[in-house]
């Protein structure tokens, strides 16, 4: 991985933690159908940058794949513990303080409790880290994913399509429905050069820029309002959201700084935090805005939240990275990492 991909993947990772925010804070509104379709590519590009991360420096070896255990444990399980404990006390204060229902049928029946704690069974307490448990399944499965593509730089056509027609079976919140998007990043890990010099030919292309931006728009007007009207669970929305990095991939291949360099340094070491807490925020700045804004339009609404709740979360981020022993667990032993970005920007 060059330093240059390196850069895109840190503003790559804030851009997704943005749209993330976004996607929960407007929900499944009909009115926001075409930010819908905008916000929705988030999840797909952040299984691809997770499985191209895994696959870096990857030796078909008992030594290797114990050592990519053993980090994903420490980045992954240890964090996805702490954050569905932390769930808890904020569902309390969530129901009995400020009044919010509970939607999500959460059991606290003190063995469901545990279980949900450390295995995400019967079910995750903290939403959106069902991503993480995904994640932690693949982290074992990996190398079978591994050893086929590494035969042929072509079976990942094959395994995109076997799992596009697999997904349909299977549930959103298991890691067989991402199949192609793991593919897809353990592909770019693997062929780095070859996926390099594709997209170098398609930036030589003249007026390339005008024409990506034509083809993109169309594309997401297309998906979001010629099909059904409940876009999220049709086979043809499903194909727009899992091919959806590739453009991403090119987006960051013909544009340099998408995001300002100085936001995303300040950003950056906080995005993991922020998917792990975000919804804490979200839902109890909504609740007080319609408590004491009603008067505000959906849109006005929508962006009020976004605003607040991405602030509040980034500060709360901010002041907890000051407890050191408490921010290496949170941000699973990611503080090194934070430390570079850091002084890697202000250079």
């Amino acid at each position: 991985m060059t330093k240059s991909i390196s850069d895109k993947i840190y503003s790559l990772n804030v851009l997704m933690i943005i749209l993330v925010v976004g996607l929960h804070t407007i929900g499944e509104h009909p009115q926001y159908r075409f930010f819908r379709g905008i916000v929705d590519i988030a999840v797909p590009v952040f299984f691809v940058i997770s499985s191209y991360l895994y696959f870096q420096n990857f030796e078909f070896s008992w030594q290797c794949y114990y050592k990519k255990l053993c980090s994903r444990f420490r980045s992954l399980y240890i964090p996805f513990v702490l954050y569905n404990a932390l769930f808890i006390p904020y569902f309390y204060l969530k129901v009995s303080v400020i009044g919010i229902e509970n939607n999500r049928e959460v059991s606290f029946y003190w063995l469901d409790m545990l279980t949900s704690i450390f295995f995400g069974i019967p079910t995750v307490l903290n939403g959106p880290l069902w991503y993480v448990q995904a994640l932690l399944l693949f982290v074992i499965l990996a190398p079978i994913l591994g050893f086929l593509i590494r035969q042929s730089k072509y079976m990942v056509l094959i395994i995109i399509a076997l799992g596009t027609i697999m997904a349909q079976y299977y549930s959103y919140f298991t890691i067989l429905h991402w199949i192609p998007c793991l593919a897809l990043g353990c592909h770019c890990a693997f062929y780095e050069e070859d996926v390099i010099k594709m997209i170098q030919k398609i930036k030589s292309i003249s007026h390339i820029k005008i024409l990506y931006g034509i083809f993109i728009v169309s594309y997401i007007l297309l998906c979001c309002y010629v099909i059904d009207d409940k876009t999220y669970e049709s086979f043809i929305y499903y194909c727009y959201r899992i091919f959806s990095p590739i453009w991403i991939i090119l987006l960051y291949g013909l544009f340099d700084n998408l995001l300002p360099t100085y936001f995303v340094k300040i950003v950056s070491p906080y995005t993991f935090f922020i998917y792990c807490t975000h919804t804490f925020f979200i839902y109890t700045v909504q609740h007080f805005i319609i408590l004491y804004f009603p008067q505000l339009n959906i849109y006005l609404y929508a962006i009020v939240s976004f605003i607040v709740a991405f602030l509040l979360v980034l500060l709360s981020g901010i002041l907890i990275s000051r407890i050191k022993p408490l921010w290496i667990l949170l941000s699973g032993f990611r503080v090194k990492n934070s430390k570079f970005v850091t002084k890697k920007y202000s250079s």
